[in-house]
């Protein structure tokens, strides 16, 4: 689920193949935008007028959100493939998405693709060795994080130039270490991740260094930063959420 940036409406994902938008103040289904397989993302662009999905049946789409008209689609290559990223830069001008036919080609792998939003021109592919399933931009837009839930990694990428920043892994357990979600402190110097290992970590943008190690009986599923970026929230399998002191 997505809140538009005026919380006017709210979007859902759905296994029914619709994304939904609903009147956040009735409650009212304004409008279904159809695919062909499972909605497993979406994304509000930050002056509200679109939303970007992504879907098992291999496609990322744009919609426009006042019509529900399709302003544009991507595909990948490979039929068996999803569309599971889609993120808006903060000015609105680029989407990253892992759908769309790769210009190079890897024996192993899944590009992040980085597309301007008015053109559909792509800029840069940002390939990860196994399956790029998540990406936030920060604050700024100088950077993109993502997960890859193969390689069980949070990745740090340069927006301008597509080059990998830094690699974050919490432990070489294969079983633990996935990443599950990614969060950016507002000022944008801290990156938090959540991982299967039981722990959510701090690191440092500019270096890619660990800063701090938050620990649960469980695996964390969530990590978000308060507005004033004091506090971290995280959320656990071991059934607790949890306040710290940034």
């Amino acid at each position: 689920m997505a809140f538009g940036p005026d919380g006017t409406w709210l979007a859902t994902a759905s296994d029914d193949d619709t994304a939904r938008l609903l009147e956040v103040a009735t409650g009212r289904e304004a409008m279904r935008l159809q695919h062909e397989g499972s909605v497993c993302a979406l994304a509000f662009s930050p002056d509200g007028t679109l939303l970007a999905t992504g879907s098992h049946d291999g496609k990322a789409r744009l919609w426009e959100v006042a019509t529900g008209r399709e302003r544009a689609h991507m595909r990948p290559r490979d039929p068996m493939a999803s569309a599971l990223v889609v993120a808006f830069s903060p000015d609105g001008t680029m989407l990253a998405t892992d759908a769309g036919e790769p210009t190079a080609t890897r024996e192993h792998g899944t590009p992040v693709r980085l597309r301007e939003v008015a053109t559909g021109r792509e800029r840069v592919q940002l390939w990860h060795g196994g399956t790029p399933t998540d990406a936030l931009f920060s604050p700024d837009g100088t950077w993109l994080a993502t997960i890859d839930i193969v390689e069980a990694t949070a990745q740090l990428w340069e927006v301008a130039t597509g080059r990998k920043h830094a690699e974050m892994k919490h432990t070489d357990s294969f079983f633990l270490n996935r990443v599950h979600q990614v969060a950016f402190s507002p000022d944008g110097t801290l990156l938090a991740t959540a991982s299967q290992d039981g722990t959510a970590k701090l690191w440092e943008v500019a270096t890619g260094r660990e800063t701090a190690k938050l620990r649960h009986d469980g695996a964390v599923s969530g990590v978000a930063f308060s507005p004033d970026g004091t506090r971290l929230a995280t959320a656990s399998d071991d059934g607790m959420a949890r306040l710290w002191a940034v």
